[in-house]
C-alpha cells in the first residue's frame, strides 16, 4: 500500500486538463506506476479556487459525518394538506430541522448536521443566539424539544450580502444534540451521490404561505419538489441576468415558492432509505420568489471543503488555528503520527495570490517585538480638543510615521520598515518620526530618505481591497524615546478585550477644512465586534470580513489626512498594532457610522515575506 498525497498530483493534473482540487487529501493506494497515480482521483476536482484553501484530511472527517441514525425518519410524510402542495408536517418528521433565536421579526433556519453543529446562512448566524429543535409548533414547548445556546459562528470568509454569494455559515453550539426521534442530524452528501436521480425531495420550514402576510406559520410545514437540471433552470433565470452555476441546485415551480421567514431552510433528499442534504436556501427578506421561475439553493457540498475545515480546526472548543496566507512548515521533535496530526501548520486561501511563499516563520517573528517595542515613556493625559480628540504629548506614539507632506502616515515595525497604505506609498519620498508640531524641527525628530517600496501585488485602488504597502527606509531609525517600533499581534491577541486602544494623526478635524493638523493629535477609541459593524455598514454596500477591524463612532472620525494612521491597543504594558486605516481623500467619515480598518494581523504573511526577501 502507498500513502499518496492528492495534493502532490496538482501540476500532473493540471498537465492532464484537470482543475484543482478545492482540499489537498491524500490515499491509501495499492502499489503502483505514475499513470496509476493518475488514474486515481478521490476528490471533486473543481474550479474556481475558493477563497479558502484548506489542507484537510477527509477520510478523518467523514467519519463524523453520516452516523448511523442520520437522515432517519420515523414517521411518513402524510400531513394534512394546506395549500398547493404545502402540508403539515407530522410529529418528529424532519427531525433534523433547527430553528434559529435571532430576536427579529423574520425567522431562520438550519439544519443540523453533527451533535455540535448547525449549517446556516450567514445572514442569519450574526444575530442569533440559541437554537431549538424538535419544535412542531412556534406557540408550544413540549418535553421533546430543546433550546440550546449558541457558542460560536463561522461565517463564510468570502460572504458576499449583495450578490449572495459563499451564502453560508456554521454555527457551533454549548453542549451537544441529544439524539432520539424527535433531533436527529441530516445525512451528509458525498461525491458519488447524485441527488438529482432522486424522487423524494423536500423542504420544511416555518415561512410565510402567502407573499401578502408576512406572518409566520404556527406550525412546520413541508413541501415535495422535484430537481430541475442546471440548464434548464439557467434558461428560465437568464432573462432576469441570474447566473446558475454548479453552486447553485434548482426545484421547479410546482411546489409552492419561498417567502418570508424561509432562510435557511434545507432541501433533503431520500436516497437509499436516508434522506440527505442537498441544498440550503438564502431565503427572502420580505415576499416571496417569483411565481413563474423555478426556485434557486446554494447546494452544500459544493461547500464541503470549507465545511470540513472549520469543524476540524475547531474541535470540542479546542483552540482555533487561525489563518496564514503562506505555507510553512515546522521543526518537529520526534512524535508519533497522532501528535503530527495536532500539528496544523498550513492554511491556503483564495484567491491564490500572484506570489505564494514559503517563509520560515520562527526565523522572521524574532525580528518584531524588540525589547522596546511598543513601549510609551507617557501618559496620555493632555488637553481636549474636541469630543475626545486631544493633543498628544510629546513622547507618545513614538511608532507614528509622516509621510508625503504630512497627508499621509505609517508605523514603524522595524529599524528599517514602514507599513502604510498602498495609496500613500507611490508618492513618498521620505519619512519623518518623533514629529509633535509641524511646522518645527527638534533635535529629536528625524528625517530618513525611503529606499524601495512595496504594494501588496493585489491591490484594487477602487474596491481598496488589499490597500497595505511597506516602505524599506535608507537607513535605519535609532530607537529612543521619541522614535520606536509598535509591537506587531500574533495569534493568540484578542483585540476585542482590549480597554485602552488609541488612533494618532495629523489630519483634519474639521469636515470643512482640508489642511492638515498642527499638532499631532490621538483619540481614544473602542473596538466593537464586527457583526454590529457590518450590520450599521450593509445598509450602505459594505462588506465587513475577517480582514477588518471596526471601532465606535463616539470617538470623532477620520477625516482628510488621516490615511494610514495606525489602530494600537495596550496589552500587558505595550502597545500593539491592531489596524491601519485607508484614509479619506477629502471630507471625513460618516458620523453615525463604525469607522472601518484593514485587520493588520491578516496580511502578517505577506509582511513576514516582503521582509525575508529585502534582507538589510
Amino acid at each position: 500500500m502507498t500513502l499518496v498525497p492528492t495534493c502532490t498530483l496538482t501540476f500532473l493534473l493540471a498537465l492532464s486538463g484537470y482543475l484543482g482540487a478545492d482540499v489537498c487529501t491524500y490515499d491509501v493506494l495499492p502499489s503502483a506506476s505514475l499513470p496509476e497515480y493518475e488514474k486515481s482521483y478521490s476528490d471533486f476536482i473543481h474550479k474556481p479556487f475558493q477563497k479558502s484553501r484548506h489542507f484537510v484530511k477527509q477520510s478523518k472527517l467523514a467519519s463524523k459525518f453520516n452516523s448511523s441514525v442520520c437522515g432517519i425518519m420515523d414517521v411518513s410524510l402524510s400531513g394534512s394538506i394546506l395549500g398547493k402542495d404545502v402540508k403539515l408536517a407530522p410529529i418528529k418528521s424532519f427531525p433534523w430541522h433547527v430553528t434559529l433565536f435571532t430576536g427579529r421579526l423574520d425567522l431562520c433556519s438550519g439544519v443540523l448536521i453533527l451533535n455540535l453543529w448547525v449549517l446556516t446562512i450567514a445572514r442569519c448566524s450574526p444575530p442569533a443566539q440559541r437554537i431549538y429543535m424538535g419544535i412542531w409548533g412556534v406557540n408550544s414547548f413540549n418535553n421533546y424539544e430543546e433550546d440550546i445556546i449558541i457558542s460560536k459562528r463561522f461565517e463564510h470568509e468570502d460572504y458576499n450580502p449583495l450578490t449572495k454569494e459563499n451564502d453560508i455559515a456554521l454555527v457551533r453550539l454549548q453542549k451537544p444534540v441529544t439524539f432520539d426521534a424527535y433531533s436527529r442530524p441530516i445525512c451528509f452528501p458525498d461525491v458519488n451521490l447524485d441527488l438529482s436521480a432522486s424522487s423524494e425531495c423536500y423542504i420544511s420550514s416555518f415561512g410565510a404561505v402567502d407573499t401578502n402576510k408576512s406572518r409566520l406559520s404556527e406550525f412546520l410545514r413541508y413541501s415535495k419538489v422535484k430537481i430541475i437540471p442546471n440548464e434548464i433552470c439557467s434558461y428560465a433565470w437568464k432573462t432576469r441576468g441570474i447566473v446558475i452555476d454548479r453552486r447553485s441546485i434548482c426545484t421547479d415551480f410546482d411546489a409552492g415558492n419561498l417567502c418570508f421567514g424561509d432562510s435557511g431552510i434545507p432541501l433533503v433528499c431520500k436516497m437509499k432509505g436516508r434522506y440527505y442534504l442537498a441544498v440550503i436556501s438564502n431565503g427572502y427578506e420580505e415576499g416571496c420568489t417569483l411565481t413563474y421561475y423555478p426556485t434557486t439553493f446554494t447546494r452544500v457540498f459544493e461547500y464541503s471543503d470549507w465545511i470540513y475545515w472549520v469543524i476540524e480546526k475547531n474541535p470540542n472548543m479546542l483552540p482555533a488555528i487561525l489563518r496564514a496566507d503562506v505555507c510553512t512548515y515546522d521543526v518537529l521533535p520526534s512524535a508519533s503520527l497522532y501528535e503530527y496530526e495536532k500539528n496544523y501548520s498550513n492554511y491556503i486561501h483564495k484567491p491564490f495570490q500572484k506570489s505564494r511563499h514559503f517563509v520560515k516563520q520562527s526565523k522572521l517573528a524574532s525580528k518584531f517585538n524588540s525589547s522596546v517595542c511598543g513601549i510609551m515613556d507617557v501618559s496620555l493625559s493632555s488637553s481636549i480638543l474636541g469630543k475626545d480628540v486631544k493633543i498628544a504629548p510629546i513622547k507618545s506614539f513614538p511608532w507614528h510615521v509622516n509621510l508625503k507632506l504630512f497627508s499621509c502616515s505609517g508605523v514603524l515595525i522595524l529599524n528599517y520598515w514602514v507599513l502604510t497604505i498602498a495609496r500613500c506609498s507611490l508618492h513618498a519620498q521620505r519619512i519623518y518620526m518623533g514629529i509633535w508640531g509641524v511646522n518645527s524641527l527638534n533635535s529629536f525628530e528625524k528625517d530618513i530618505t525611503i529606499n524601495k517600496r512595496f504594494q501588496h501585488e493585489d491591490y484594487n485602488p477602487l474596491t481598496k481591497e488589499n490597500d497595505i504597502a511597506l516602505i524599506r527606509l535608507q537607513k535605519p531609525v535609532k530607537f529612543d524615546a521619541y522614535s520606536r517600533s509598535i509591537c506587531f499581534p500574533d495569534i493568540n491577541i484578542d483585540f476585542n478585550a482590549a480597554t485602552n486602544c488609541y488612533i494618532s494623526s495629523f489630519g483634519t478635524i474639521d469636515s470643512n477644512i482640508n489642511r492638515s493638523s498642527d499638532f499631532l493629535r490621538y483619540s481614544k477609541v473602542n473596538i466593537i465586534p464586527n457583526e454590529i459593524c457590518s450590520y450599521a455598514w450593509k445598509t450602505r454596500g459594505i462588506v465587513i470580513d475577517r480582514r477588518s477591524i471596526c471601532t465606535d463612532f463616539g470617538a470623532g472620525n477620520l477625516c482628510f489626512g488621516d490615511s494610514g494612521i495606525p489602530l494600537v491597543c495596550k496589552v500587558k504594558g505595550r502597545y500593539y498594532l491592531a489596524g491601519i486605516s485607508n484614509g479619506y481623500e477629502e471630507g471625513c467619515t460618516l458620523t453615525y457610522y463604525p469607522t472601518t480598518f484593514t485587520r493588520v494581523f491578516e496580511y502578517s504573511d505577506w509582511i513576514y515575506w516582503v521582509i525575508e526577501k529585502n534582507p538589510n
